[in-house]
């Protein structure tokens, strides 16, 4: 009976992190993809340095979401050397249309 009782148990804790797993990536929690700018590249236009930090003590990411109600894109400005988040712009996108499309993109 004990061993019935500890595998109805596994069973169900087995359940419960499968549904968690799925309830997780069905709302977008989980990035699709992440890319960095390369360090040679110009700073996209929205973001500004602050007094002191030059280009090459920064780095730029792009996290691109897709979730069930649209898809986020987050640029994160983060300074290298300190390890600081120095800014962030996040952009919904509005339709179905294609990605080369800005028009279909707002930016927060």
């Amino acid at each position: 009976m004990a061993r019935t009782a500890d595998a109805a148990i596994s069973i169900n804790k087995l359940s419960v992190a499968i549904l968690a797993a799925v309830c997780l990536a069905s709302t977008g929690c989980l990035a699709e993809s992440s890319f960095e700018l390369a360090r040679e590249s110009r700073l996209p236009r929205w973001f500004t340095l602050p007094p002191g930090v030059s280009r090459s003590d920064v780095s730029v990411t792009l996290v691109y979401y897709v979730e069930p109600w649209g898809s986020t894109a987050t640029f994160k400005l983060l300074d290298v050397k300190r390890k600081k988040n120095i800014a962030q712009v996040t952009a919904k996108r509005l339709s179905s249309c294609h990605v080369e499309e800005p028009e279909a993109w707002i930016c927060d």
